[in-house]
């Protein structure tokens, strides 16, 4: 008898205990999912920090560059230098970027007067296709340098940059800026990337643009924008709106690029920036 209450008190107590174990684990269960969904909430909440990184140049810096490429790949937004000021870039398919640039020149519902920065003379003729024989003189005299060319966008341009609507109207445009910097850092991102990159130069003041303008003049009154060229006053004015900053000092040489009409021949300047106009041998 002593050894039956003994067992059936064994049982009750390991019955106890395994239903006690049950409950602390289901517990645990909901705990750690609760605390896991909190975590993912708070991932996709949380502002990314903007990367800073110092870039000479003229130096053995440019590996510092791999994290910048890196980011573009993923679609991210930043600033980077060229021959003539700062500018807001995005890798030439990132919807997410493109958008953002928009939102940051607040271009949104405007025509948007941005541009490809292209590696090499073969990416501008892969996005367009009217660099004839004699165009392809004209870029491989001047170019890189500071020049930007307005050229018939084919299919490889994405239809965010060609596409525009206004209330219930939609556009298209037809042409695109297109540019090759003298700038090392901007070229070995380039070759990192291995896709141009879509741009819109920093302003130190939101820049108006009438939507109801003709699409060449954009370019050319565009030149009255004052443009960024010190990185502290762009860190302390875009930091929290970007994802990286490359700074390589101030640009001393402070003007806009000189933009080529391609679209029609003979080509035109129409906008003198910091471009020689005499090298592209244009009858005055």
């Amino acid at each position: 008898m002593k050894i039956y209450i003994f067992k059936m008190a064994l049982f009750a107590s390991t019955l106890c205990y395994s239903r006690s174990f049950q409950c602390v684990s289901k517990i645990s269960t909901v705990r750690n999912h609760l605390v896991l969904k909190a975590l993912k909430s708070a991932s996709r909440t949380k502002s990314p920090s903007c990367l800073e990184i110092e870039v000479d140049e003229f130096s053995d810096d440019l590996w510092k560059l791999t994290p910048v490429v890196e980011i573009l790949k993923d679609g991210g937004v930043g600033i980077l230098p060229t021959d003539t000021c700062y500018v807001f870039c995005c890798d030439v398919h990132s919807r997410r970027g493109v958008d953002k640039i928009f939102q940051l020149k607040q271009y949104v519902g405007r025509r948007k007067p941005l541009s490809l920065l292209c590696k090499d003379i073969s990416s501008i003729s892969k996005h367009s296709d009217g660099v004839d024989k004699e165009l392809f003189k004209i870029l491989k005299k001047v170019l890189p340098g500071p020049f930007t060319f307005i050229l018939p966008a084919n299919h490889e341009v994405p239809r965010v940059l060609l596409e525009h609507k206004k209330h219930k109207k939609t556009w298209k445009r037809r042409e695109v800026g297109m540019r090759i910097p003298d700038n090392r850092i901007l070229h070995e991102v380039l070759r990192q990337l291995s896709n141009p990159l879509i741009c819109s130069s920093v302003p130190l003041e939101l820049e108006s643009y009438d939507s109801d303008r003709d699409d060449l003049e954009i370019w050319e009154k565009s030149a009255q924008a004052m443009l960024s060229t010190d990185p502290k006053v762009i860190s302390d004015k875009w930091g929290h709106a970007v994802d990286f900053i490359v700074n390589s000092g101030t640009i001393e040489l402070k003007g806009v690029s000189t933009v080529v009409n391609c679209m029609v021949r003979p080509i035109e300047v129409i906008r003198h920036g910091l471009g020689n106009v005499e090298l592209l041998g244009l009858q005055v």
